[in-house]
């Protein structure tokens, strides 16, 4: 008998968040590179978005333990869903931001594990979502633009 989803143990269970969430994103991807215009895109991807969504639930109601990645996944490709949505005008925010994604994907794991965690340890502020966010990604964004003014830049 297999193990229930919570019983398989980290860094597994990031790793089933993780996998959907990259096929997901690259679904996505294909759906705004081949889409004519913004009225196909808009109910290509609500519909791809509607799919995951009963998807999720019928997984939910058969294995309730994958609840929780269901309700990730979809939060996740929902504000995909919103950014692919959004109007593809430059800005100066979006063009300094991009080319810091990756490292802080790649990064704000450790970020929070070896100074926020801490440091809100210290100050007792206590371990909200929010404020691990909050925290985290800004620090993780400021670490990653010093990062690639070093030789690291080619791996961030």
């Amino acid at each position: 008998v297999a193990p229930a989803v919570g019983a398989i143990g980290w860094p597994f269970e990031q790793w089933l968040f993780s996998l959907p969430a990259v096929l997901l994103g690259f679904g996505l991807g294909r759906l705004v590179a081949f889409a004519p215009d913004l009225r196909t895109l808009r109910r290509s991807v609500g519909a791809a978005w509607l799919l995951c969504a009963g998807l999720a639930l019928l997984l939910a109601a058969l294995v309730p333990e994958t609840a929780l990645y269901g309700r990730r996944i979809l939060g996740g490709l929902g504000l995909l869903v919103l950014a692919a949505l959004l109007p593809n005008v430059p800005d100066r925010l979006t063009r300094r931001v991009a080319p810091l994604m990756l490292g802080v994907y790649i990064l704000h794991f450790f970020v929070y594990l070896w100074f926020v965690k801490p440091a809100l340890c210290f100050v007792e502020l206590g371990d909200s979502h929010a404020l691990r966010l909050g925290v985290t990604f800004p620090l993780t964004m400021l670490l990653v633009a010093w990062l690639r003014r070093t030789r690291l830049r080619a791996l961030l």
